[in-house]
Order: C-alpha cells, then sequence, then structure tokens
C-alpha cells in the first residue's frame, strides 16, 4: 500500500502467514490496522493494529498492507489460504445469481 493513501481514519489489513500451534499446518491470518496518523517527511504510521495500543509502524510494515480484506478460504482441519483470482470471480457471480 502507498503512504499517499493512507489517511487518518480509514481501515486497512495486514495478512500473515502463521503456523497452526505445534504442527507443520500453515493459515493465514487478517488483522484490522486502524491509521490514526500519517508522517509523510518520516515515512511512518501510527496506528492501531488489531484493536492495540497506538504504535509507530515504518515503511518494512505497512508497505504489506491491503486496502480491502482479503477473502479466504477454509482448507483442511480449519486452516485458511487466501482465494485465488478465479474463486473470487465465481463467488461474485454466484451472488449475482442469487440475488434478484
Amino acid at each position: 500500500m502507498r503512504l499517499k493513501k493512507m489517511r487518518p481514519g480509514i481501515i486497512v489489513y495486514d495478512v500473515c502467514g502463521t503456523k497452526m500451534g505445534n504442527t507443520t499446518i500453515s493459515t493465514v491470518s487478517v488483522y484490522q490496522v486502524e491509521i490514526v496518523s500519517v508522517d509523510f517527511d518520516r515515512n511512518t504510521v501510527n496506528a492501531k493494529w488489531n484493536h492495540n495500543r497506538e504504535r509507530t509502524y515504518y515503511y518494512g510494515s505497512w508497505k504489506k498492507w491491503r486496502a480491502k480484506k482479503p477473502i479466504l478460504v477454509e482448507t483442511a482441519f480449519g486452516a485458511y489460504r487466501m482465494a485465488t483470482r478465479q474463486e473470487i470471480a465465481d463467488m461474485a457471480q454466484r451472488q449475482s445469481e442469487a440475488t434478484p
């Protein structure tokens, strides 16, 4: 995400890959990030990550944030992965057919 698009008060999303407990199964987690302030001179963002206390994030952290909430697909054993473009298109088509 670009710093120019960030404004105080908007919600963006952080996507992280994590392991499920003491196993080799990987899953994807999505966290909500609320932008509090943006400093264009220092390339920093003050934000609340997952409703925690406000802190300063630098370029390496905020460049990975996404403006739209990603769609996740459940896989085996309760793990999640990112939906492919084809799956997103199929979901949108099914939803448009369902609504009259």
